[in-house]
């Protein structure tokens, strides 16, 4: 498979009202400036009835980006207010990965993956603390948890992990 086909690919697996092109939901948001512009980067809003996955813990977003060299995999949880569990925010990260990451992406795709918790408000120290231990696991990686501030950029996700 070519890798600029894997969007369009997944993107047909996904129903139309699922797609959205933004990662923003109660007053905050992911920005998207700097990853890859469409038609080469799917945002799946993870929280759609239309994916059948109700009653299950889920973050809210899964964003996939390509470029010739890179395809980008990240995972979005977004609390505009306070966050008042780490191991709860990991279980809808980890939620993520296992029902719809690890579902939609082909195996034979290599990706850089980062699970992404974007906040407003406040955080506990012992929660940040907890929070930086936590890690997410997609096709037998484990990947610590970004933490970012509401209105951040997805890019610098990537770029200050590597």
């Amino acid at each position: 498979m070519k890798n600029l086909t894997l969007v369009k690919e997944i993107a047909g697996k996904v129903p139309a009202h699922c797609r959205v092109s933004r990662c923003e939901g109660n007053g905050c948001e992911v920005r998207l400036e700097g990853m890859p512009s469409r038609p080469d980067r799917l945002t799946i809003d993870l929280d759609c009835k239309e994916l059948g996955i109700s009653n299950k813990k889920r973050c809210d977003y899964l964003f996939i980006g390509q470029t010739d060299a890179t395809t980008y995999v990240a995972l979005i949880e977004l609390k505009s207010g306070n966050v008042d569990s780490a191991t709860g925010v990991a279980k809808q990260l980890q939620g993520g990965a296992n029902l719809v990451a690890a579902k939609l992406l082909p195996p034979n795709v290599s990706f850089q993956f980062r699970p992404v918790l974007a906040y407003g408000k406040g955080m506990h120290k012992h929660i940040l603390k907890q929070l930086r231990k936590e890690k997410v696991k997609l096709r037998g990686t484990t990947t610590p948890i970004q933490i970012v501030r509401c209105g951040s950029k997805l890019i610098d996700v990537f770029e200050s992990a590597d």
